[in-house]
């Protein structure tokens, strides 16, 4: 099961801080870090999911028309992509 949370950007910007101080390389998981950090704030996530990452996408665009979508690699390099709802 996937937790579905939302975050603000400066949610965002203290995980990669932290994953940066425990010598983290771009592409390597952050979760741990995440859930921590989530818990410290003493914040939940909203929903939870058993659909994987694509079937999840696929839903929500459906539902909402457009997602955004952002890949880390194992680079680090980041690819943003627009999904669509298919009319």
């Amino acid at each position: 099961m996937q937790s579905l949370w939302s975050i603000t950007i400066e949610d965002y910007e203290e995980v990669v801080r932290r994953a940066r101080e425990v010598g983290l390389q771009p592409g390597d998981s952050m979760e741990a870090i995440f859930i921590d950090y989530m818990l410290e704030k003493g914040q939940r996530p909203f929903g939870n999911t058993e659909l994987n990452k694509e079937e999840l996408l696929n839903d929500l665009t459906q539902k909402h028309g457009k997602i955004a979508h952002i890949e880390t690699d194992s680079k680090g390099n980041q690819i943003l992509k627009i999904h669509k709802k298919e009319e």
